[in-house]
């Protein structure tokens, strides 16, 4: 019995989209080839006798379509390209979350890995509390805006890493290579940055409040508007860095390193200085007031107008130093080199000057009432309209200087060597001069207030001077 055939089943091949998103380039190449056709044939399809035929409809209804199915398609291939963007971003901060915490090497490979590819995708503000980033590379990164919060970021390497505007704070930065990184508005209160390495790094207006930097490599770093109040830069290498109009209130600057610092209009007030070395630094119009300069080198300074107020500057190096207006009102000075100084109008008044050394130094019209000088060297030094009234000068050495029309009314300078000290014009009214040595001393036109004191200049000076008898405003003056 002869079997009917079935008919087979005709299927039509549907379009395959999984391909077709796997070669978008393909297929809009082909749709640019038919679209080039298409405006290649445009003066043939707008002839008003093809355009009035059944076929002319049909193949102007074509091209219509033709031209909304490329459209469609561009517009598809943004929305998804732009739709695989946000989703590889949010699977990489998700990949980021499963890590942190995690306190292992493999962990900070995988956080590092995140933070490129998000990079690639333009996205910088990264969220990296707690992550764990030790000896990390991540060279040239952006993490501008990123949450870097008690971060570990030990000997990491972070060198021309865009870290403007970043939250820092607390964050672990032992040993870190920031070289020629930019950490602008950045915010690093708290944070340990002990041993870091900060050459030629970007942190003007940065926060660093109470942050641990002893020890660390700062040269050639740009620090102007800072706020480093209570940081801790025992030993820090600030070389020829830039802290213009910072504040350093009551920073630790012990044993720090700041030749050729610019430190001009900054805020050091009680800032800790002892055995700082700043040679050639920039201190113009910086405050310094109560701050300690114990032994601190402060050679070839320039300390104009510099506000040094209640300063403690025990033993300090002050040779061959600017100081002219300089404000050293209550400071001490006991023991300090101030050999060849320029103090020209400055005011010392109420220092305290014990033994220091004034070798040469000009004190010009300077400021020196209720100071206290004993035992000070201020041989050869240039005193002359200087203010000394109610001074302590006993036991000063004062050979040589110049004290040409000084104020030393009040003044105690028993026991002083005044040997060729010229005292011409000088006001020695109520001035102590019991055991003073004024041999050779230049005299003439000094006022005393009485012939006792004139006995004993005379006794002392080894000369005998003819006085002028006549009182000129209650003093003689010896010719």
């Amino acid at each position: 019995m002869n079997q009917t055939p079935k008919k087979r089943k005709v299927t039509f091949p549907l379009i395959n989209m999984e391909l077709l998103r796997n070669n978008k380039h393909f297929f809009f190449l082909g749709m640019a080839i038919i679209m080039s056709l298409i405006i290649g044939s445009i003066d043939y399809y707008t002839n008003d006798e093809f355009k009035s035929s059944f076929l002319g409809g049909i193949l102007v209804e074509a091209h219509g379509m033709l031209l909304d199915i490329f459209l469609f398609g561009i517009l598809l291939t943004i929305y998804e390209k732009f739709t695989e963007k946000s989703n590889e971003i949010e699977r990489l901060k998700e990949e980021i979350d499963d890590y942190r915490g995690w306190n292992e090497p493999e962990a900070m490979y995988r956080i590092v890995g995140c933070i490129k590819r998000l990079n690639k995708r333009g996205i910088s503000e990264i969220n990296l509390k707690y992550c764990f980033l030790e000896e990390g590379n991540l060279e040239s990164v952006d993490l501008q805006g990123a949450d870097l919060q008690e971060v570990n970021l030990q000997e990491a390497n972070l060198k021309n890493a865009d870290l403007n505007g970043a939250d820092l704070r607390k964050s672990n930065l032992k040993k870190i290579h920031l070289r020629e990184a930019h950490l602008e508005n950045a915010d690093l209160q708290g944070a340990d940055l002990q041993g870091a390495r900060l050459w030629d790094v970007c942190l003007f207006n940065a926060d660093l409040r109470g942050a641990n930097l002893q020890g660390a490599h700062l040269q050639d770093s740009d620090l102007r508007e800072a706020d480093l109040r209570g940081a801790n830069l025992q030993e820090a290498n600030l070389k020829e860095a830039n802290l213009q109009d910072s504040d350093l209130r009551e920073a630790d600057l012990q044993g720090a390193d700041l030749r050729h610092v610019n430190l001009s209009k900054a805020n050091l007030e009680r800032a800790n200085l002892i055995g700082a070395d700043l040679e050639w630094a920039n201190l113009q119009m910086t405050n310094l007031e109560w701050a300690r300069l114990g032994w601190a080198n402060l050679r070839k300074i320039d300390f104009n107008e510099t506000k040094l107020i209640g300063a403690n500057l025990q033993g300090a190096i002050l040779h061959e130093t600017d100081l002219k207006k300089a404000n050293f009102f209550l400071a001490s000075l006991i023991g300090a080199d101030l050999k060849w100084a320029d103090l020209k109008g400055a005011n010392l008044h109420g220092t305290t000057m014990r033994g220091a050394d004034f070798r040469g130094a000009n004190l010009q019209g300077a400021d020196i009432c209720e100071s206290d000088l004993r035992g000070a060297n201020l041989r050869g030094a240039n005193l002359q309209g200087a203010h000394l009234g109610d001074t302590y000068l006993s036991g000063a050495d004062l050979k040589h200087a110049n004290l040409q029309e000084a104020d030393l009314e009040y003044a105690n300078l028993e026991w002083a060597y005044l040997k060729g000290a010229n005292l011409k014009g000088a006001n020695l009214s109520k001035t102590h001069l019991l055991t003073a040595n004024l041999l050779q001393a230049d005299l003439s036109g000094a006022k005393i207030d009485s012939l006792e004191s004139l006995e004993i200049i005379n006794a002392q000076s080894g000369k005998i001077y003819k006085a002028n008898f006549d009182k000129i405003d209650g003093c003689y003056t010896i010719e």
